[in-house]
Parts: C-alpha cells; sequence; structure tokens
C-alpha cells in the first residue's frame, strides 16, 4: 500500500480513512474516490500538506475496520476518518 512507501514527512498532515466499498471506492478510478479528490483538492491543516490515505475495503465488518485501523496507526496519522454504518454493528 502507498502508505508503506515513504515516511512521514515533517510537512505532511498525515490522515488515513477506513471504511467499506464506499471508501475503497468501488467500480471508481483512484482518483475519483474520497481520498483520491482530497488529495487533488491541495489541502493543509496545522500547517501541513494533507496527505490522505485510503484504507477501506469492500466489506461491511468492524472486525476488519479494527484490524485495518490497528496497522494504520503504526504509519503516524494525525487524524483517522472512520467511516461505518450501524449495519456494520
Amino acid at each position: 500500500h502507498e502508505i508503506s512507501g515513504d515516511k512521514k514527512q515533517s510537512d505532511e498532515f498525515r490522515v488515513i480513512l477506513i471504511g467499506d466499498s464506499s471508501v475503497w471506492g468501488t467500480l471508481l478510478k483512484p482518483e475519483k474516490t474520497l481520498s483520491g479528490q482530497l488529495n487533488s483538492a491541495k489541502i493543509s491543516a496545522c500547517g501541513k500538506n494533507v496527505r490522505v490515505y485510503n484504507l477501506g475495503y469492500p466489506t461491511i465488518s468492524l472486525t476488519k475496520d479494527v484490524l485495518l485501523l490497528s496497522h494504520g496507526m503504526e504509519y503516524q496519522p494525525d487524524l483517522v476518518i472512520w467511516m461505518t454504518t450501524l449495519e456494520a454493528f
């Protein structure tokens, strides 16, 4: 995954997205997903460049989300956005 490719830069505000197929971007090109749209907007926060990483996966499962979130925390996110629904519970 692209989050594992580079060390976190000092000017990076790292955001990870967790969720199901809606976050994953089923049937969408990468630039049309939520993370792709946010990255193309060139947003800054706290004086840093926001970089959004898509850790969504197309299955409704909180257990899957917790597993991905647990692994994603190793990459020092500044913000986690977890999209979920009551159906996932």
